[in-house]
């Protein structure tokens, strides 16, 4: 999701400087878009309850295809309405 390895952004990250490119990495990964596949568990653990969200797979968006979709729920709608 941010572009470089673990080992990278530690290496950036010790950096001093004014251009702190560890900063820069963190603000463009900030708004970026991306799909994530999730799964969700309910454990107990001492009579409380806690949920454990696991991140299955991390995509980003693919803005045509989902356009493609839309566009093709939108003319089976307006088919069966008409």
């Amino acid at each position: 999701m941010i572009g470089c390895t673990n080992d990278e952004l530690n290496m950036l990250k010790s950096e001093e400087g004014e251009a702190n490119e560890f900063q820069t990495k963190l603000k463009e990964a900030t708004w970026s878009s991306h799909l994530f596949r999730v799964s969700v568990s309910q454990q107990e653990y001492n009579s409380e309850k806690r949920q454990r969200i696991t991140v299955r797979r991390v995509s980003p968006i693919d803005f045509r295809a989902k356009t493609r979709l839309l566009l093709q729920d939108v003319s089976k709608n307006k088919k069966t309405s008409q």
